[in-house]
């Protein structure tokens, strides 16, 4: 088997990214490729697939295509990595044999981050969770022999013990499905890294970053979980894009100050914010794995409400936040982009309103 070539589609026809995972499916071999096969989703704001296309020179070499489906190549030092893509509007979907730990973060990682039109298939803790409960609901043999958890002080999780506790476990077991329930009663924790075995059928791990790690057996239930998140997102992204920056959108008043170019999109919730969430504003949206700095915080307690500024750690752009009871209005600046924006949604998800919902303004 071809070193780049690891799924041998070279010259083959697909109508659909269905036909190409049903020919993964019945026609390849995945115990003979070399490695674990990741499934990586990306969100791409490009207004054509041609668009997203000519942005992968950034990243890589193509190698061969035919209608949606690319093999490229990523080059660093004398290695070659193999990266298939295949093309969607809003979510091209790609699959290597990368090791995550070594060669993901200079080639995918980077390919995603280094442009603001292009973003990483982001899962919030909520979405963990949603997920582990629908393959669960399908499958009474389902084995979970990996997980890690965490928790928030003021999540909206109750926990039995030590409720103002932040905590993060990890877990080995194969009870892992049934310690994770009571971890989540107990502890009130939520996953971020899960790992879901059905024994003789398929075995594959969901990390935050959006990265499905096949790890045996069949990939039809990697990919079909990988397509339930997918039909969630895409009315989050139709919120995001109604908002934006350009100079003949309308004029806003924040902190006493007119917001100039700048079209809000919003996240609704159900129930008006309460003091908990306002206070571990900062310390929340500082933490590493959200890759956003503080510009400036003002808590509103009365209101309820907040006004905030972000930086992204990454991009340096710069968003700014303007929550009121129960709506949140997300403020684009020059510089934000999609991946940005998803970030920004997951964190209210998490620590606001579980049941929330991005909406055009």
């Amino acid at each position: 088997m071809s070193e780049l070539d690891f799924l041998e589609a070279k010259d083959l026809s697909f109508s659909s990214e269905s036909d190409f995972f049903q020919y993964i499916t019945n026609d390849v071999d995945l115990d003979d490729v070399d490695g674990n096969i990741n499934l990586i989703g990306s969100v791409s704001d490009y207004l054509t697939k041609e668009e997203f296309v000519q942005a992968l020179d950034n990243g890589f070499e193509t190698i061969w295509f035919t209608d949606d489906l690319y093999l490229l190549a990523a080059h660093t030092g004398p290695s070659s990595i193999p990266y298939y893509v295949y093309l969607d509007e809003d979510f091209p979907v790609f699959l290597t044999t990368a090791n995550i730990t070594d060669e993901m973060p200079g080639t995918i990682e980077n390919f995603l981050q280094s442009d603001p039109n292009l973003g990483r298939f982001w899962l919030s803790m909520e979405q963990m969770e949603l997920l582990r409960a629908e393959i669960s609901r399908e499958y009474d043999d389902l084995i979970i022999p990996f997980f890690t958890g965490h928790r928030s002080e003021y999540t909206e999780i109750s926990a039995e013990k030590r409720d103002e506790i932040d905590r993060t476990v990890s877990y080995w077991g194969e009870d892992g499905r049934q310690a994770y329930k009571e971890m989540r009663t107990k502890y009130g924790v939520l996953p971020t890294n899960l790992v879901f075995e059905r024994p003789n059928h398929f075995k594959f791990g969901i990390k935050q970053e959006g990265v499905f790690k096949h790890q045996g057996g069949s990939i039809t239930e990697t990919w079909k979980l990988y397509r339930s998140e997918r039909t969630r997102k895409i009315r989050v992204k139709n919120a995001i894009n109604s908002g934006g920056y350009d100079t003949d959108a309308r004029s806003e008043q924040f902190e006493g100050r007119t917001i100039s170019g700048s079209r809000p999109w919003a996240v609704e919730m159900d129930e008006a914010m309460s003091t908990d969430p306002l206070e571990s504003f900062v310390p929340h949206i500082s933490e590493e794995e959200m890759e956003f700095s503080v510009a400036g915080y003002k808590a509103k307690p009365n209101t309820p409400g907040f006004d905030a500024q972000l930086v992204d750690t990454n991009s340096y752009g710069s968003t700014k936040l303007r929550g009121r009871r129960k709506t949140i209005r997300v403020y684009p600046h020059q510089g934000s982009g999609i991946d940005q924006h998803f970030r920004i949604y997951n964190f209210v998800q998490d620590h606001f309103d579980p049941a929330c919902r991005a909406v055009e303004v």
